[in-house]
């Protein structure tokens, strides 16, 4: 399985963020906070049969805001939790017993930093432990932009960024652009397009932006201090920047994902293709399987306050539990999986619902107006795509894709047999299947 690790701390809130992060914590919060993740993670990975890990995510927040020799203390620790091996030494292991649970390498280790907090040291640390992959929240590379935004670093300190990541990086790294920033023209997001890509950036993530409830952003729309683009030029600038990361040789594998052939984030693929993953940190989501009344179904769990994780040591583990039924965690496979070049796989759909995926694409075709813009080139018994520009409409169709999926679950009925089988191995069961079940 897969895991996310939310690290919920930034020096400041961008003026666009609604997600869960404190900024005043002092070093003993930081502290404690990181403790409680390793406690968490040796908990979940008893409970659930110390499952091998494939792909580990550290996000944020900032996770770069951690000094480097305590983020190497931390990240060893974790990965040691994970039962993952790094290197020389997951070689040696492996060749002595393949079985070992603690010679699983991991296929990719992502952390997300800022530009101001990438030093040679922090690089060096990331070297150390064994992460390859760095997503670097550029956001803007114009100093105007940034400052919109409520960002930290100016151009000058991303720029910066991406130098020490040229001149020492052995490994992957993404970047971050914003699009739809008011006054924001296509020449300047095609201009970053062309500069990041020279520099060697492999991965690029497009996030239109987009007024939150709560934030600073949004307090500026209504005061009018900021007049955020109408929806023709958005659409034109999104396109715009679209066509820039194309021309450059990155394919659009998710609507707002573009990498260069290889390069795709594998951590990725787990959400959008609903494979269970463990969230752990505060704030973090869970999805993953057990029983629930003799039933098998979907929990997603998030994990509690920054504050909760301070007694996590006392064998209390913070989440809200949320028991998805069938029709949402079907409708999610879709809602996800359409967005994608990949689509949803009908046949991954056949084993977790216990459907006839020809039955199933003949209900859509009779009850969804959108199914029409599908990908003629896939067998839609196997996959089922939307081509290329549908996808950035997808959010259209989906009330109607939902109606459909109820109507199917009233005439057919759905059974959920879901298991931690990656994408590696569809075979490989999920040992802990039912340990969840105790979670409360």
């Amino acid at each position: 399985m897969a895991v996310y690790v939310h690290i919920p701390f930034c020096r400041t809130r961008c003026h666009y963020c609604a997600f869960y992060l404190e900024t005043g914590f002092s070093p003993r919060v930081l502290r404690e906070t990181l403790s409680g993740i390793i406690a968490e993670a040796r908990e979940w990975m008893r409970r659930l049969g110390y499952p091998r890990i494939h792909t580990v995510y550290i996000g944020g927040g900032t996770p770069s805001v951690i000094p480097p020799d305590q983020l190497e203390m931390f990240l060893t620790q974790l990965f040691e939790t994970l039962g993952l091996a790094m290197h020389e030494e997951a070689s040696e292991m492996a060749a002595t017993d393949p079985d070992d649970a603690r010679a699983s390498v991991p296929d990719e280790i992502t952390i997300e930093a800022n530009p101001e907090s990438v030093t040679d040291m922090f690089l060096e640390t990331l070297r150390r432990t064994g992460v390859d992959r760095i997503s670097l929240g550029v956001q803007s590379l114009f100093d105007r932009e940034l400052a919109l935004l409520g960002r930290r670093s100016d151009a000058s300190t991303a720029r910066e960024a991406i130098r020490r990541i040229e001149r020492s990086w052995q490994g992957r790294w993404s970047a971050d652009l914003i699009v739809g920033t008011p006054g924001q023209d296509t020449g300047d997001l095609s201009a970053q397009i062309d500069e990041l890509s020279d520099r060697g950036v492999e991965h690029l993530s497009l996030y239109g932006l987009t007024v939150e409830p709560h934030t600073a952003l949004e307090q500026a729309v209504r005061r009018g201090s900021v007049r955020m683009p109408d929806r023709e030029i958005h659409e034109t600038l999104w396109i715009a920047a679209k066509r820039s990361a194309i021309r450059r040789g990155f394919h659009q594998y998710e609507v707002s994902n573009f990498a260069l052939r290889g390069a795709e984030s594998r951590h990725n693929h787990v959400y959008w293709r609903l494979d269970p993953y463990l969230g752990l940190g505060p704030g973090a989501v869970s999805t993953l399987p057990s029983m629930v009344f003799g039933q098998p179904r979907a929990l997603r769990l998030t994990g509690g306050s920054v504050f909760s994780y301070q007694s996590i040591h006392r064998g209390t583990l913070p989440h809200e539990m949320e028991v998805l039924d069938n029709v949402s965690f079907l409708f999610e496979h879709f809602m996800n999986g359409l967005r994608t070049a990949e689509g949803v796989s009908m046949e991954r759909i056949a084993k977790r619902f216990g459907v006839d995926p020809a039955l199933l694409c003949t209900h859509l075709h009779r009850h969804w107006r959108g199914y029409s813009q599908r990908d003629r080139r896939a067998d839609p018994t196997r996959t089922l795509r939307l081509r290329n520009g549908a996808r950035e409409v997808v959010d259209s169709y989906l009330a109607e894709l939902l109606g459909a999926l109820e109507t199917w679950e009233e005439a057919q009925g759905l059974e959920l047999s879901w298991s931690a089988s990656s994408h590696r191995n569809e075979s490989r069961r999920f040992a802990g299947a039912g340990a969840v079940e105790h979670t409360r």
